[in-house]
C-alpha cells in the first residue's frame, strides 16, 4: 500500500514539474517533445496498472473477445475502433490501456496548454494526476471522453467551432455521455439571452422533475436506444448509472458535502477578483454544475456522479487558476504560493480519505494481479 501511494504521489509531481518544464522551452518543437514523452510515460503508467480499478477486468476481458468487437452493444462505435486498432498491433490488453492512458494525457495536456499564461501548471497536473487519471482506471472509456471533451469547450470558447464540434462528436464515439459536451454550449448560449433567468428556472424545474422520476429518465433511454447510434444507451453499463443501489443516508450526504467544500471554498476565491477572464467564470459555472450532479447522484441513491464527472472535471484548470493568482479571505490577500500550497495538500487529504482510507474504485494497490473482493 505505501509503495501504491508513493508512486501515485510521485508520478504526480514528477508530470507537475515536466508540465512546468515543457512549457518554459522557446523552440515549439521542444515543448512538444516534453510533452509527447510526458504523455507516452502517462502510457506506460496506466498499462501496467495491471486490475487497479474495479472496471480493469471488465476491458481486460472485452479486449480479448475481438471477433466480438463490432457486435457489442455497450461499447460505442470510435472505442470499438481504438481497440481494434490496438488489438491489430498486440493482443495484449496493456496496450489498450496504454493508448487510452496516453490520449487521455495528450488531450488534457493540450488544455492546461492553451491556459498556460493563467494558470499554475504544476498543480493543474497534480490535481489531474492524483483525482483524475487514477480514477481513470476504473472508466478509462470515459475518461478519455472527458479529456476530448473538455478540449472541445475550451477550443469553444476561442471561437473554434468546427474544430470544438468534430471532437464532441469524436469523444460522443467513445462514451455517449460526452454529448454533454453540445449542452455546455448551449447553456452558455442561453446564458447570454436576455431572458436566461427564465431559461435557467425552466431547466432546474425540468432537472428536479425526472429526478424525482429516475423511471422517466430510464424510458427515454430506452426510446433513444431504438435509433441505432444511441442503442448503446439500453446497455447495462448506462442503465445502471440510474439504478439506485442504496437507501440514501443523511449521514453520507454530509460526508460528501463535506469533501466538496474545501475545493469549492477555493475555487470560489476566483469570484471576488474584479477582472476575472469570463472564460474561467464558465469553468467555475461547469464546475458547480458538476458538484450538484454528483450529490444528486447520493441524494438519489444511483450513479448520477458519473454523468457529473464531466463537468467536475474542469476543476483541475481552475485549481491551476487559483495557485497562480491566489485570492483574498476575510479582506485579506492570500499569496499564490501559499494558496499552491493549500491546494496540494488538500488534495492529497482527499487522495488518501476516498483512494487509500475508502479504497474506491480499488485502485490500491498499483500493478495488482488479483481481483479484490469487499464484504
Amino acid at each position: 500500500m505505501i509503495y501504491s501511494i508513493l508512486l501515485y504521489l510521485g508520478i504526480a509531481t514528477f508530470a507537475g514539474k515536466c508540465m512546468e518544464y515543457g512549457v518554459r522551452q522557446n523552440k515549439i518543437s521542444n515543448k512538444r517533445r516534453v510533452f509527447l514523452i510526458l504523455c507516452f510515460l502517462m502510457g506506460v503508467f496506466a498499462a501496467f496498472r495491471g486490475l487497479a480499478g474495479t472496471d480493469s477486468i471488465t476491458y481486460i476481458t472485452i479486449y480479448n473477445e475481438p471477433d466480438r468487437y463490432f457486435t457489442r452493444t455497450d461499447i460505442e462505435i470510435g472505442y470499438k475502433i481504438i481497440m481494434w486498432i490496438c488489438h491489430s498491433i498486440s493482443a495484449d490488453y496493456k496496450l489498450l490501456f496504454g493508448v487510452t492512458g496516453f490520449l487521455t494525457a495528450f488531450f488534457t495536456i493540450k488544455l492546461f496548454e492553451k491556459n498556460s499564461d493563467n494558470i499554475d501548471l504544476f498543480s493543474a497536473m497534480f490535481c489531474f494526476v492524483i483525482l483524475q487519471f487514477i480514477l481513470y482506471f476504473n472508466i478509462m472509456r470515459q475518461g478519455l471522453a472527458i479529456a476530448i471533451m473538455l478540449y472541445a469547450i475550451e477550443l469553444y470558447l476561442e471561437k473554434k467551432n468546427i474544430s470544438a464540434y468534430l471532437l464532441l462528436l469524436l469523444a460522443t464515439s467513445i462514451h455517449m455521455f460526452a454529448f454533454l459536451g453540445f449542452g455546455i454550449i448551449l447553456i452558455k448560449k442561453l446564458i447570454e439571452s436576455k431572458y436566461y433567468k427564465q431559461i435557467i428556472f425552466c431547466i432546474v424545474l425540468v432537472a428536479v422533475y425526472f429526478l424525482r422520476n429516475i423511471e422517466k429518465i430510464k424510458d427515454i433511454f430506452i426510446a433513444l436506444s431504438r435509433i441505432s447510434i444511441f442503442s448503446v444507451l439500453s446497455s447495462y453499463r448506462y442503465m445502471s448509472y440510474l439504478n439506485s443501489t442504496h437507501v440514501m443516508s443523511f449521514e453520507v450526504l454530509i460526508k460528501n458535502i463535506v469533501l466538496m467544500l474545501p475545493l469549492i471554498a477555493i475555487i470560489s476565491f476566483i469570484l471576488v477578483e474584479k477582472n476575472i477572464d469570463r472564460k474561467y467564470v464558465v469553468y467555475y459555472t461547469i464546475y458547480i454544475g458538476g458538484t450538484i450532479i454528483s450529490l444528486l447522484g447520493v441524494i438519489t441513491g444511483t450513479q448520477v456522479q458519473r454523468i457529473g464527472y464531466y463537468f467536475l472535471f474542469i476543476e483541475s484548470v481552475l485549481f491551476g487558476y487559483v495557485a497562480k493568482n491566489g485570492g483574498r479571505l476575510l479582506g485579506k490577500r492570500i499569496s499564490s504560493f501559499s494558496m499552491k500550497f493549500l491546494i496540494v495538500l488538500i488534495i492529497i487529504v482527499l487522495f488518501i480519505i476516498e483512494r487509500v482510507i475508502n479504497n474506491y474504485a480499488e485502485l490500491i494497490p498499483y500493478g495488482r494481479t488479483m481481483i479484490l473482493y469487499n464484504y
